[in-house]
């Protein structure tokens, strides 16, 4: 099976924090201006971050957790270095499992919720959770491994560095002045509002496209009904699920 993913080898900015938020200061030519405080500039800067994970799905990572006896709804994995944005594979003791909707389950087993036994079907309830099916008969620690995009760390020391594929560190800068020049709206920030978000907007198509390309068998969308597989016999069971969390 695939290994446990983590944020580690991501790729990530050359400039640090500090190092941003005095380049956005000094694009600006607000160097020596309260107008900006550096901690309002660093969530601009996570924000920028995040808008970019949401809409390309560049992040990924892995998640290892237990299965417990009887219980079949797990929560969308969470943690500081990582949040689930939209769930790629899942894994039940180094085996693959095949990904399902609920009303796919509920028609060729109306009484799933009461069945038991070694999980090998997936779906997802909502935005919120996963359930396995059938139920899991025993606990099992260690036994479930889920792949998945998602928001990478915050980044909030002053040394540290974002977390962003390589060649794309003008897209923090716009999005964080494209922010600046809306609270500077009533003085010079309103004639570079339009020039940045331009700016900020074009690297996010190109990001997209920049994922597009490097993983193009991968379909990412939203739905109960979100799939992406192949016709098997008895009916139709996809490969893939991939459905959004807020």
């Amino acid at each position: 099976m695939p290994a446990i993913a983590s944020p580690t080898p991501s790729p990530r900015t050359t400039r640090t924090r500090a190092e941003f938020v005095a380049r956005v200061r000094s694009d600006l030519g607000l160097t020596g201006s309260s107008l900006l405080g550096t901690d309002e500039i660093g969530d601009w800067l996570i924000e920028a971050q995040e808008r970019f994970a949401v809409e390309t799905n560049w992040f990924r990572a892995g998640h290892n957790m237990g299965a417990t006896a009887g219980t079949a709804a797990y929560d969308l994995p969470s943690t500081a270095s990582y949040r689930c944005l939209s769930i790629c594979e899942v894994w039940h003791n180094d085996i693959k499992m095949t990904p399902l909707t609920q009303d796919r389950v509920a028609r060729f087993s109306p009484n799933w919720r009461n069945e038991s036994g070694t999980p090998s079907w997936y779906f997802l309830q909502g935005s919120s959770s996963f359930y396995l099916y059938p139920t899991p008969a025993t606990t099992d620690a260690d036994a479930i491994d889920v792949f998945f995009s998602a928001l990478p760390p915050k980044v909030t020391a002053a040394g540290d560095q974002y977390y962003l594929p390589h060649g794309f560190e003008d897209y923090l800068l716009n999005y964080a002045c494209w922010r600046a020049s809306v609270k500077d709206a009533h003085g010079e920030g309103a004639r570079r509002v339009e020039m940045y978000l331009g700016l900020w907007m074009k690297d996010l198509e190109r990001g997209k496209q920049k994922v597009q390309e490097a993983d193009s068998q991968e379909v990412v969308s939203m739905g109960a009904e979100a799939v992406y597989g192949r016709q098997a016999g008895g009916g139709y069971v996809p490969w893939f699920t991939n459905i959004t969390a807020p």
